[in-house]
């Protein structure tokens, strides 16, 4: 599950990172509407993982974040999960 092996891997080794700057490639492969990503994401997921990456931004770095859209093919996906991530 998604949540869970970012919950459980990725945030404890960013933490332990502990960066001065996060950057994000916020792409939209994974959405469950994108027909090549296969994935299976839904806009929660996107709003969620946002939501964890303010979390260690606020804590390692003063907040500082850079998101950059990239990615993602499929006109409807991208239409919502953008305005999740923002």
């Amino acid at each position: 599950d998604f949540r869970n092996g970012f919950r459980s891997k990725i945030l404890p080794e960013l933490y332990a990172f502990d960066p001065d700057i996060l950057f994000l490639s916020a792409g939209f492969d994974g959405h469950e509407d994108d027909l090549i990503g296969n994935c299976h994401l839904v806009d929660q997921d996107f709003a969620w993982v946002t939501e964890q990456m303010v979390a260690v931004a606020n804590r390692c770095c003063g907040g500082r974040l850079v998101s950059v859209l990239e990615g993602g093919y499929n006109s409807r996906a991208e239409a919502v999960s953008p305005l999740a991530h923002s």
